[in-house]
């Protein structure tokens, strides 16, 4: 579906589109019929309409003689985990093209604000440019704080427990910020070019905007990378609970074992079908016992000595 919008209201057919009034076309879902209208309103090379028709592709800023091609991702809140979404944004003098697969919600609600969409464009497309972009990196630090309680929670219960529980959370929210990270990070280097006024189609007062924009993708790189190094050290921590309560076991079980190798002796001594010397004596059956039992008591305070328990 294709809107578009100018200063004075809505264009109602793809003819018009081809005012030298400042444009803004939006397309959702788009389809071969919508393309072919692009093609004839607005100088667009093939390659483009390739890749505005598909998803999945790598961030990315290529110039054309008559305009900009723009590769961004947005992110949204999935069933259960975050998910990125491709923007295209095609940038020219006088016209912004913008197409995505589905329905985007600020970019629906600055299509029905008439008032403000109509402001935006008084100052140019690269201007409206920014204020979509901006909105839908500003996005991207909501999911980034739920998932920063997420790691909290987590750290709470790695600390408190040593089962294998939190791994599985542990992974996944890796996993989320590698997600994000691979869509996140390349954006940096597109909002870089664009802050520094190394496109033709950027005007030099829209460039301060864009600055702002790149340090908020700035912050956002940071935050995944700080995130990702809480999370492999609270795995590092858990692994060493597990290991140090592994090593607390084994020490309790050697200890136990080599009490009862001396007492297993004198036992096996006394177990066997020979004719004991001690045999004849009355209380031979005690003396034995508390002969063990001194063993015993002996090697604790010896290993207490020693600090092995």
């Amino acid at each position: 579906m294709i809107d578009a919008f100018v200063l004075d209201g809505e264009v109602e057919s793809a003819k018009s589109m081809g005012t030298k009034k400042p444009i803004w076309v939006d397309v959702s879902g788009p389809q071969k019929p919508d393309l072919e209208r692009l093609k004839q309103a607005f100088p667009l090379h093939q390659l483009t309409l390739e890749d505005v028709s598909k998803t999945g592709n790598r961030v990315k800023l290529e110039h054309f003689d008559e305009y900009a091609y723009i590769i961004l991702y947005g992110i949204r809140q999935g069933k259960k985990e975050p998910e990125t979404f491709q923007l295209n944004f095609i940038l020219g003098k006088g016209f912004l093209i913008t197409v995505h697969s589905e329905a985007i919600e600020s970019f629906e609600s600055l299509k029905k604000d008439r008032k403000k969409m109509k402001s935006m464009l008084s100052k140019g497309p690269d201007l409206l440019m920014h204020h979509l972009i901006d909105m839908e990196i500003d996005s991207y630090f909501p999911m980034l704080e739920s998932i920063e309680d997420q790691i909290d929670s987590l750290e709470e219960e790695v600390y408190e427990s040593t089962d294998h529980k939190p791994l599985g959370r542990l992974f996944r929210l890796k996993r989320q910020l590698l997600t994000i990270r691979r869509k996140a990070g390349p954006q940096k280097d597109v909002m870089m070019i664009l802050s520094h006024n190394s496109s033709p189609f950027i005007s030099e007062r829209a460039t301060a905007y864009y600055r702002d924009v790149y340090d908020h993708i700035i912050r956002i790189n940071e935050s995944i990378d700080d995130y990702r190094e809480i999370l492999s050290n609270t795995l590092e921590v858990h692994l060493s609970m597990v290991s140090n309560r592994m090593n607390e076991v084994m020490k309790a079980l050697t200890v136990v074992a080599t009490i009862m190798l001396p007492l297993t002796l004198v036992t096996s001594i006394y177990g066997m079908n020979l004719n004991i010397p001690e045999s004849h004596f009355d209380f031979t059956y005690y003396i034995v016992l508390s002969v063990m039992f001194a063993i015993a008591v002996a090697m604790i305070v010896y290993f207490r000595g020693k600090r092995w328990v």
